[in-house]
């Protein structure tokens, strides 16, 4: 609360509300009765498209009562700063005759229905991708081409024009007030440039810093102050394109002024501080008791800059909180927009509870109800409940919301004004409150709504709805050029999408026919499918094994093998494991029993390890294994299986199907490298090899080399008959046509996600 009083210039007080202006207006004394000029400021608060309309119906009140020609300052914050620069820049019509109001009226409603959100929705992906160009070719990305520079264009073209701030009138005063993100703090534009509000320096507290902006413009200054950050980004300005010193004004982001102040009455303050030196302490102006209208003498008590005020009137149309009690956390953008309403809803509830019991300052609030024994003419209580509740998006409003919120905000100013007294009784408009929608129109079906009593809760149903945020419904408009770009294209996706899923579909489900038959021909492919989509599988057992001291060297005689299908899933090789996944081979051997083999039973089968156990299994268990290990040097071991065929007819083949987890020794990464040895140590007429590697790890330079079992340094370059390679993909494979035995093989490769300088064994 200390910086909201240091702003306030107040010292810090627990338990006493900020009084920053003692005004007046009274009950015992009507405004009207008052001898000299009056002078008095408007507050517009922030509330989007809603809060314009809302206003608009305050101010035609304030017209019909003789009060408006009397404003000599406004203040304005998001939608308020849509309504109190049309007010301003055309003064003389809103303060003119009925029929110059209700004209001028008529250009601000127009641009209500234009659907200001989804125009520049429609817009902003081509304008996005303009942008994009540019920064492509390195040209500076454009404002304008943003949504909130889109904001600005709109405003520009349909509203203001190409109007400097300088060209803003100087009585009534205008204040478009917006939040600084860059210094943290409220800023207000107005035609002599942008009041900065600064951190003081020498500690806490602010400091209000005028920046001249000669090339700051309305719609610019309007769309800073009201680019809601649900839907715009900030508004960057800097100070080439201001007109403001560069090296005092470098770049700053704007955004809606409702995330500081949405009432707009905090600037006033600043407004009738008395002027000091730069020198003066600053102190002694934040702790001075400021009376701007001394009521006895109605002279002023301190010495100001000339702004004192009769009353302040606060049009208050703010959004009310909604409660979401059954409502899912949402993700991060949804949580950010709440939180976002959240922080808003807060700020609002200090500015109220910190001015509401302000002498002198009166409220117009939205959501209080004029009953009927009050005002005859006042809309049903359960009407003016649910225009209260309207959504305050920037999109197209329908003629019975703008009906509801204009008589609305006209009802309210009216009770509030005859509440306090502030117009005598013969001067009180009571003719039925303004509205320029169904004005003259007797059958006009918003003015039916309204007006009989027995459409009222088809009314309050309608208005109900109008709560809900509305997207897709008004995306598209045959009024907008953009529209018959999207909607062609959207039709094309439409349509594309659906027949490309379709024949995926269909292609998909012809290779799946495909893969199955050719699964069920080769084992090999099925066990290739069943890796990628399943994975290893069970756990692999540890060998239980009986040690030896020798084994014999292999001989196959009488066993042919027919083929030799490898694969050695990698996968696990990923840059984040390393080698924490050990390799699994996966290997199928049709094997032949022929007349040679009448008295051989059984066929070894030997593989090497540098680890004194193993995870293996042999399948089928009809070949009943039995296992041995003999130690070969240090380090070094062999493990010899056992094999029983004595059940295969000769002249037959039996399939034997090994898994395993490779020792390091037999795969292993170094140098930024990874290979794998194989054996193959049978005559064999074909030798498949499937290699599947990790996904997104991409490699290079696949080799194979070859080298005798028994003279390891003898090393060969092999050129394998098929090979398929995918570098950046996942699988590698090739085959061998009756490759030679009692050779070791050797696949190693490069891969490409290792710093550049990494050694290579290659």
């Amino acid at each position: 609360m200390e910086p909201i009083l240091e702003f306030l210039g107040l010292p810090p007080v627990v338990d006493q509300r900020p009084r920053f202006i003692s005004l007046s207006i009274s009950d015992s004394r009507p405004l009207t009765d008052l001898a000299q000029p009056r002078r008095l400021g408007l507050a517009l608060s922030g509330g989007g498209f809603r809060a314009v309309l809302y206003h608009l119906g305050v101010i035609r009140f304030l017209r019909d009562a003789g009060l408006l020609s009397e404003v000599t300052h406004i203040t304005s914050v998001s939608g308020g700063s849509v309504i109190g620069a049309h007010l301003v820049l055309n003064w003389d019509r809103y303060c003119g005759t009925e029929q110059e109001f209700d004209a001028v009226a008529d250009e601000l409603l127009t641009f209500l229905q234009m659907d200001i959100r989804n125009r520049i929705v429609r817009r902003f992906p081509l304008a996005s991708l303009a942008n994009t160009g540019r920064r492509i070719v390195r040209l500076e990305s454009q404002r304008q081409l943003t949504r909130a520079g889109l904001l600005e264009q709109h405003y520009e073209q349909f509203l203001y024009g190409d109007t400097p701030l300088f060209h803003l009138p100087n009585s009534p005063r205008l204040y478009i007030l917006a939040t600084n993100l860059s210094e943290g703090s409220l800023c207000a534009f107005h035609r002599d440039g942008l009041l900065l509000q600064r951190r003081a320096a020498g500690g806490p507290g602010y400091e209000i810093e005028e920046v001249d902006m000669g090339l700051a413009t309305v719609p610019m200054a309007v769309a800073a102050s009201s680019a809601f950050p649900g839907f715009f980004p900030p508004l960057e300005l800097r100070g080439k394109e201001v007109g403001a010193n560069e090296g005092e004004f470098t770049r700053h982001a704007f955004t809606d002024g409702g995330i500081y102040d949405n009432l707009g009455l905090r600037m006033f303050h600043h407004l009738q501080q008395p002027r000091q030196s730069p020198t003066a302490n600053r102190d002694d102006a934040r702790n001075a008791q400021i009376d701007l209208l001394d009521e006895s003498t109605q002279t002023p008590s301190v010495e100001s800059t000339g702004n004192q005020f009769d009353g302040i009137l606060v049009s208050d149309a703010g959004a009310k909180f909604k409660v979401r009690s059954s409502g899912r956390a949402g993700g991060l953008l949804r949580t950010a927009l709440r939180s976002t309403d959240i922080l808003m809803d807060r700020v609002n509830q200090l500015e109220l509870e910190s001015f509401r019991d302000t002498p002198g300052a009166l409220f117009f609030p939205i959501n209080r109800l004029v009953r009927r024994d009050q005002d005859a003419t006042a809309l049903h209580p359960e009407i003016q409940r649910q225009a209260a509740l309207i959504r305050t998006d920037m999109d197209r409003f329908s003629d019975l919301e703008a009906s509801a919120l204009i008589r609305h905000g006209y009802c309210i100013a009216r009770q509030c004004c005859r509440e306090r007294n502030l117009i005598t009784e013969p001067n009180m408009p009571a003719d039925p409150p303004w509205d320029p929608v169904s004005q003259g129109k007797t059958d006009h079906p918003s003015a039916s709504l309204l007006t009989d009593s027995n459409r009222t809760l088809a009314a309050a149903r309608i208005l109900q709805r109008s709560a809900a945020r509305r997207a897709l419904s008004t995306l598209f408009s045959p009024r907008d050029w953009p529209t018959y770009f999207w909607v062609p294209l959207l039709a094309v996706l439409v349509l594309t999408i659906p027949t490309v899923l379709i024949q995926s579909r269909r292609t998909a489900i012809r290779q799946a026919h495909v893969l199955s038959a050719v699964a069920e021909t080769s084992p090999l492919y099925a066990d290739v499918l069943d890796l990628l989509e399943n994975g290893p599988g069970t756990q692999i057992p540890a060998l239980e094994f009986k040690s030896v001291d020798t084994v014999e060297p292999l001989d196959f005689t009488g066993y042919d093998v027919v083929s030799d299908d490898r694969i050695y899933d990698l996968r696990g090789w990923t840059r984040e494991s390393r080698n924490r996944t050990p390799p699994l081979m996966h290997a199928r051997f049709r094997m032949r029993r022929t007349e040679q083999a009448a008295d051989k039973p059984t066929v070894r089968i030997q593989l090497p390890s540098s680890e004194d156990s193993m995870r293996a299994e042999y399948l089928p268990e009809t070949l009943r294994p039995q296992h041995f290990r003999a130690q070969t040097g240090p380090g070094q071991y062999v493990f010899e299986t056992l094999l029983d065929f004595s059940h295969v007819p000769i002249d037959s083949d039996a399939t034997l199907v090994v898994r395993q987890l490779m020792p390091p020794n037999m795969a292993e990464q170094e140098f930024g490298t990874g290979h794998f040895k194989f054996t193959i140590a049978a005559n064999t007429g074909l030798v498949r090899i499937w290699v599947l590697l990790p996904d997104g790890r991409p490699h290079d330079q696949f080799k194979l080399n070859r080298f005798p079992i028994e003279n390891p340094g003898q090393i060969e370059l092999v050129q394998a008959t098929t090979t398929h390679e995918l570098p950046i993909g996942s699988i590698a494979t090739f085959e061998l046509i009756n490759p030679k035995n009692y050779y070791r093989y050797e696949c190693r490769w490069r891969w490409l996600d290792v710093e550049s300088n990494a050694r290579l064994r290659l």
